[in-house]
């Protein structure tokens, strides 16, 4: 149970503090201290040290319908009251979700009752996506930042929590693709791809992680790429930046592990989405991919999808291959 944006208007600057069995526990430093926690708790009122409690009620399949109110003494009315929306499976953030494999994970995680907030450099494609969800039944926002950048990456995912509360799961999904020789890499092009494809995910997991440490759970899944493994020509920054992706998710992964958090990373090979298909370039690649086409995006999703379960707790500081047999590892 997390804090929506209905919510935050009304109670700035709470934020989590754990949980115990069906309550969780919010506190905020900037209220008084006679109404300075927030306990929810499923189906019914509580109260702790007299004087501070809150409730809610009602549920509707895969999402929570909730009633919040606070109140100053056991048997007070409650001074504030807000309802909104919450999902199950809780708040996961897609960096690069307005198109191709991000749109792609965005709506399966949804599909699967996660409430997604979908990061795009464009407020047009971010906003389509969380549309779409909204369309199906899910529950999503689009959010516009700029990922290349440290301020925009964490605004984003400050966003993010501040339209679906806490974050449960990050998917590192922003990437870009320029290819050229070597000898005319200038140092903005090669700058650009290590922000985008690599600092990106170390500044909104750095911001995503204040939530999952402190709810001790959390994963986290990272776009790696076969380029990362077996880099060819005239790739050289983005397989450099993909390289970096499997080291960092190995070491977070490790550093993570005591508070429960899994960090993995997904590497596909050829994936059919419209960037790749402007090219002729994959009509040779598919020749050397043993199961004979290119991925769809919603594979790739699946597998994202399945390393955020509660089917793969056991599984952490792993590069998932989904390359159709082109690179067996």
């Amino acid at each position: 149970m997390t804090l929506s944006d209905g919510m935050l208007k009304c109670f700035p600057n709470w934020y989590y503090l754990g949980k115990s069995n069906d309550t969780i526990f919010y506190e905020s430093p900037s209220y008084p201290k006679e109404v300075d926690l927030l306990r929810v708790s499923r189906g019914r009122r509580t109260e702790r040290g007299g004087p501070r409690s809150a409730f809610y009620h009602g549920f509707d399949g895969s999402e929570t319908v909730i009633t919040i109110g606070v109140f100053l003494g056991t048997n007070s009315l409650p001074i504030l009251g807000v309802g909104f929306l919450t999902s199950q499976k809780g708040h996961a953030v897609v960096t690069g979700g307005g198109s191709g494999i991000g749109r792609a994970i965005a709506r399966t995680l949804a599909s699967e009752g996660w409430s997604v907030s979908v990061l795009d450099l464009s407020e047009e494609r971010a906003q389509a996506v969380a549309d779409e969800i909204t369309r199906d039944g899910g529950t999503a926002r689009g959010i516009a930042c700029d990922l290349s950048t440290r301020d925009g990456a964490q605004g984003g995912v400050l966003k993010a929590r501040s339209a679906l509360g806490p974050v449960k799961a990050l998917v590192n999904n922003v990437g870009i693709y320029p290819s050229g020789p070597f000898m005319e890499i200038k140092d903005q092009d090669w700058d650009l791809v290590m922000n985008v494809c690599l600092k990106s995910f170390l500044w909104c997991s750095q911001e995503s992680l204040v939530d999952m440490m402190a709810q001790r759970s959390g994963k986290i899944v990272n776009m790696a790429s076969i380029d990362g493994k077996t880099p060819g020509p005239g790739n050289a920054a983005y397989s450099a930046a993909k390289a970096g992706v499997i080291s960092l998710t190995r070491s977070l992964a490790a550093e993570m592990a005591e508070f429960n958090i899994n960090v993995n990373a997904v590497a596909p090979g050829w994936v059919e989405t419209p960037n790749i298909l402007k090219s002729d370039r994959w009509k040779e690649a598919i020749k050397k991919i043993p199961i004979g086409r290119l991925a769809k995006p919603e594979e790739i999703a699946d597998a994202v999808s399945f390393l955020l379960s509660e089917k793969a707790v056991y599984i952490t500081g792993e590069v998932l291959n989904i390359n159709g047999g082109m690179l067996m590892d």
